[in-house]
């Protein structure tokens, strides 16, 4: 443990100094529209500079969430990532403050050292919940122990697969900033918008199956159907998830985004994108989960041919594209997923994986979200010259009773197996 952390603490700070000194071709690298416009440039390279410790936290955070993760301890890691909405929040009150004040202009700095605060909070949390656990989150270089050796061996091709990922984000990034003006802000603001429920769903689904495939497979138990019923959990839950946010996506965006200089048609792009992204939620759910099993079974070459497959895909669809304004650049991502949904299949298949759920709760899934469709589409005709918050909270109640009841009327074995699990613990 103490070499891992010592380790990653020196790496990290090579990326700390080499990313400050290196933030101006960084930003050209990562967006080279905005450097039509030489101000915008300067304050991208001057907040990349300010932002590039969160990289340093973030590091011991994996680190920590991984050991804690091999302990069956998954609060902290769930829950931690709320400490860096609060401090993101709370540097965007202290923004908004300030533009109300006379002779003070719109600044992206307290949203800065909100973002570095969140994430320093986070990470001390972090070290208390590892010590909890007896975990040593000292640090020591020498000497390297055989462990942390074999975590190289296998840590290289999983970061050769976590760079093809963020090569999607570069070339969705490239795109993006040669977009009309705005456009930026709305495909980032609609891409937060689908993550919420990813990170709810598809990240925290992926997180607990990683340890749980790997110990199946450590004990010689049935992987084919472990990894079976995490994917009928996730679609279980990811499909209402992405519906819903489909069909309520302009009076949320309305009530959180519409204010301010966020216009009527700042609101209609991001709805747009946020459309889009929506449609990705399902595979990119599920392309977490087949991508924890492939690293359960230390194959680390298969994530980094699927990344490839969907880069390829969105940069091709993103060119097509890109005349639709933001709406074009959102469905690439969305059809760059199905194709890495399609690979990793293939590829699990061809390992000799057995992928199939019941089509007992493939079609009670089907049902539920029909149901759920008809209910949302009949409500939201009702209510639709309602105020954007009114409007969203009887769109989201009513989503989620029509499916819970359809699913629990229909003995959706995963409805049934949560009824079960609150059951027993009272």
């Amino acid at each position: 443990e103490r070499n891992m952390f010592g380790v990653a603490r020196v790496v990290l700070l090579l990326v700390l100094v080499g990313g400050v000194i290196a933030a101006g071709p960084l930003v050209w690298a990562f967006a080279a529209g905005f450097a039509r416009d030489p101000a915008l440039y300067a304050d991208a390279t001057y907040l990349l500079r300010v932002l590039f410790p969160f990289i340093y936290f973030m590091g011991l955070i994996g680190v920590g969430m991984g050991l804690l993760h091999v302990r069956g301890r998954f609060v902290v890691p769930a829950v931690g990532p709320m400490l860096l909405n609060i401090g993101l929040i709370a540097g965007a009150g202290v923004a908004w403050w300030r533009m109300q004040q006379p002779g003070q202009d719109a600044s992206a700095n307290p949203l800065a050292i909100g973002v570095l605060a969140g994430v320093a909070a986070w990470w001390l949390w972090m070290r208390v919940a590892a010590t909890r656990q007896q975990i040593d989150v000292r640090s020591s270089i020498w000497p390297l122990q055989p462990e942390v050796r074999h975590v190289g061996r296998l840590l290289l091709p999983a970061l050769a697969g976590l760079s093809v990922y963020q090569l999607q984000v570069i070339v969705g990034t490239q795109f993006a900033s040669f977009l009309p003006e705005g456009g930026f802000t709305c495909l980032w603001y609609a891409d937060r918008l689908v993550q919420f429920p990813m990170a709810m769903v598809g990240t925290a689904v992926a997180t607990v199956a990683l340890p749980v495939l790997s110990n199946a497979r450590v004990k010689g138990g049935d992987t084919d159907e472990a990894l079976s019923d995490v994917l009928q959990f996730s679609t279980f839950v990811v499909v209402p998830a992405a519906i819903g946010l489909y069909i309520v996506r302009e009076p949320l965006i309305d009530l959180v985004f519409g204010w301010g200089h966020f216009d009527d048609r700042a609101v209609a792009r991001t709805a747009a994108a946020t459309g889009a992204l929506a449609v990705s939620l399902v595979p990119g759910a599920l392309n977490r989960v087949l991508t924890a099993n492939l690293y359960s079974e230390e194959r680390m070459a298969g994530p980094i041919v699927a990344g490839a497959a969907a880069l390829i895909v969105q940069a091709l669809c993103s060119w097509q594209w890109l005349e639709q304004d933001v709406e074009g650049l959102a469905r690439a991502i969305a059809v760059a997923s199905v194709a890495q949904l399609l690979v990793l299949t293939v590829l699990a298949r061809r390992s000799g994986q057995r992928i199939a759920m019941p089509l007992r709760g493939v079609a009670a899934t089907i049902a539920a979200a029909v149901c759920m469709v008809g209910a949302l589409q009949g409500v939201d005709r009702a209510v639709a010259s309602w105020t954007a918050g009114p409007r969203l909270a009887i769109l989201v109640a009513t989503g989620i009773a029509a499916y819970a009841v359809i699913a629990v009327a229909l003995r959706h074995p995963e409805a049934q197996r949560l009824i079960q699990r609150f059951s027993s613990r009272r």
